[in-house]
């Protein structure tokens, strides 16, 4: 008998598989790619932020991280600084022209969701919150909530 289909992770799984291929695809011509680019993003809306951190959200090895964070200040876009309350840790800042990528990465993700969004309705999209939700409650794992303000 085969195994009954996963009725959330496998979904999930895919979706973030199609996602990828996606903006991959979107991303052509940035002079960033996948991984790239999400950090980017992210560090547009929470640097300064800690190295191990990012290694938690993203779920990279330090390894991987390093060798993304080294691609990306090579061309200017991030600049890692020893953190003021932690000698043994750094921060990661994103530069202005890393912010400049950032808004262009950010402009296939918007499209993305608004293609997206128009095609469900308010109650389907209250029910895929919901799921994610629970996901969370479930495992009990939190990784970031809220950006941080913007001065």
């Amino acid at each position: 008998m085969p195994p009954k289909p996963l009725l959330f992770l496998s979904p999930l799984h895919r979706a973030t598989r199609q996602i990828g291929i996606h903006l991959g695809e979107a991303l052509t011509g940035l002079d960033v790619q996948g991984t790239e680019a999400h950090l980017l993003s992210f560090l547009n809306s929470y640097a300064p932020v800690p190295v191990s951190e990012i290694s938690r959200v993203f779920g990279t090895r330090k390894s991987t991280l390093t060798s993304i964070l080294n691609r990306l200040e090579e061309r200017g876009l991030t600049v890692r600084e020893p953190h003021p309350d932690d000698r043994r840790s750094l921060l990661v800042k994103i530069t202005r022209r890393g912010r400049s990528v950032a808004k262009r990465v950010q402009r296939p993700v918007d499209e993305l969701e608004r293609q997206v969004r128009s095609r469900i309705t308010a109650e389907e999209l209250r029910g895929f919150q919901r799921v994610i939700e629970e996901i969370g409650n479930v495992t009990q794992v939190s990784l970031r909530s809220q950006p941080k303000e913007k001065p």
